[in-house]
């Protein structure tokens, strides 16, 4: 079964990064993260993910 990434454009605005959250897969080129930690700085968003 393939992976649903979250999304799928080069650049997100602010409001995309709320869908962000846990157990949330980014796929990037041909690569697939798995988010593992999303939290809120003072410039925008902190997000931990591993391959």
């Amino acid at each position: 079964m393939e992976p649903t990434p979250a999304a799928t454009s080069e650049s997100m605005s602010l409001s995309d990064f709320s869908q962000l959250a846990s157990g949330v897969i980014i796929s990037c080129r041909d690569e697939h993260w798995l988010v593992s930690n999303v939290a809120r700085t003072t410039d925008g968003f902190r997000i931990r993910a591993a391959a």
